[in-house]
Order: structure tokens, then sequence, then C-alpha cells
């Protein structure tokens, strides 16, 4: 089987490729999960980080979140990452989920942990009705 010498041009915009892209993007961000603390002004901070994720049952949805900072401090940072060639735009239904995946993590916490959602993203933010879900955002200059 002879390989297109041309698979990037024809596939650029293809679902495989995107998905690549979005995989490729959280490994370029758990790789520099000491830049997104310096961002967020916590790099002199003790703190874990991991990506966390609770199944569903039949009564409730479960969640995935990309990466969460578990800080000394009683505070968790919740972040999303999105690999987007534009701003991102917090949609109802993104932001109806962002709520839920929230809860999920809030409900698994100590009582006085503080839950803080970050968005992670190539582009940045398009600031609507739904964007303050995100207390933070860091950019990919962020990252370099």
């Amino acid at each position: 089987m002879e390989l297109d010498p041309e698979f990037w041009m024809h596939n650029v915009n293809s679902a495989s490729i995107n998905s690549w892209r979005g995989f490729a993007f959280e490994e370029v961000c758990f790789n520099h999960v000491d830049k997104i603390k310096r961002t967020l002004g916590i790099l002199g901070v003790s703190s874990k980080q991991s990506g966390w994720a609770v199944s569903g049952d039949e009564d409730t949805e479960g969640g995935q979140i990309d990466l969460l900072i578990e800080r000394k401090d009683d505070v968790v940072n919740m972040c999303e990452m999105k690999f987007y060639s534009e701003q991102f735009t917090v949609s109802k239904t993104y932001h109806a989920k962002l709520v839920h995946r929230q809860n999920l993590l809030t409900e698994q916490l100590p009582r006085k942990t503080i839950v803080q959602p970050v968005l992670v993203t190539t582009e940045g933010l398009v600031y609507n009705e739904y964007s303050s879900i995100f207390q933070n955002v860091v950019s990919i200059d962020d990252l370099f």
C-alpha cells in the first residue's frame, strides 16, 4: 500500500486529524504544567497534578477533567484543554457540561476545597454569557 504523499493536505480538516491535534495539545500541556502554574501565579504553591474521571451509572452521567492541579492551599484548578484554530466559544451546552463536571468533582473533595475552572487553549476565549465559568485562561503563548 502506497502512502499518500499529500496526506496532510488531503486530511487537514478530517475528524481523525482534529482529534489527534486535541490529544497532541493535551500532551503539550501536560509537559508544560509548570508554565501553566506560572501563568496562574501558583508556581510556588505545593501541588500535584493528574487527569480525573468518574464513571456514570443508570442515574448519573459520569465526567472527565483533562487536568487537575490539587494545591496545598485547598484550591483545585480544574483545567479544560481545548485546541482550536480560533478563539474558543463556550456554548450553553458546553457550559452545562462544565457545571456538571465541577459538581461531580466538588462531591469528591473535602468540603473546604475551592474549585477554580481554567481554560487552557491555543487562541484564547470569546467572552459571552457563558465564558465566566472560567476564572482563568491560559493560552499556548503562555506555554512557550
